[in-house]
């Protein structure tokens, strides 16, 4: 008689849990970077890329990225650790945390509006907002597709890597204030809009990220789950667009 065998306990996170996982994905967009520089033919069958518009382009490069990080992270925690989602951070939870969630996302774009008037940069940042997706905005689908991918789909693998991964390793060795704070430097640094415009815009952007990445922690803390803080990460980027599209 053949017995079902019991699932290998999960385990702390570990540093080569976090290399494997940013290490594979980094390297597969390395891998896709280099092929469409040198001009791979699997790339230029039937002229694809040329017959491609540039918002398609951006959109599907956008998807791959969050993919290939994910695919990671199942192959090397899930697949390989024999983890559980939960063990990621994916637990349920009261829905007074959810409720908390969407409420944080209202409080930060109010703080974020004040914050930015405050040093009179509300219309740049508004207008930088509106040339970052306006391309998106030429056809429903397009902008549907953009919605998605900027607000539930980047905020479940972001939340996933920056909350479930690194402020969770750096939790099972430090304070919650070190965790927090390190966690949300690294969340605000590989943003790419941070690095536009003005040095004065790139440290309000640096401070609006990393502040923000913080009460993202906090959210995961105080919980115990992934589910408030995607909440509160989604709403608050489609209501940032949202501000972006009606006041730009």
């Amino acid at each position: 008689m053949i017995t079902q065998q019991k699932p290998i306990p999960a385990r702390n996170l570990t540093f080569p849990d976090l290399a494997w996982v940013f290490g594979g994905g980094t390297v597969a967009i390395a891998l896709l970077f280099a092929a469409v520089i040198t001009g791979s033919p699997y790339l230029q069958a039937g002229d694809v890329l040329s017959n491609v518009s540039p918002p398609a382009l951006d959109l599907t490069f956008g998807a791959f990225a969050y993919g290939v990080f994910l695919v990671s992270l199942y192959v090397r925690l899930i697949h390989v650790r024999r983890m559980r989602w939960r063990d990621c951070g994916f637990k349920r939870c009261e829905g007074n945390f959810l409720a908390m969630g969407a409420l944080a996302a209202l409080l930060w774009i109010s703080v974020s509006a004040a914050l930015y008037s405050a040093f009179g940069l509300w219309d740049i940042s508004i207008a930088m907002g509106r040339e970052l997706f306006s391309p998106f905005m030429n056809a429903p689908l397009t902008l549907a597709a953009f919605c998605l991918l900027a607000g539930p789909v980047a905020a479940i693998t972001e939340e996933t890597l920056f909350r479930g991964l690194i402020y969770r390793w750096l939790r099972q060795r430090r304070g919650i204030a070190v965790s927090a704070l390190v966690s949300a430097v690294l969340f605000a640094l590989v943003h790419p809009y941070l690095y536009a415009g003005s040095m004065e815009m790139f440290l309000l952007f640096a401070f609006d990220l990393t502040a923000l990445s913080i009460l993202l922690a906090l959210l995961f803390e105080i919980s115990g789950s992934l589910w408030p803080s995607i909440i509160a990460h989604a709403s608050n980027n489609l209501l940032l667009l949202g501000v972006q599209a009606y006041l730009g």
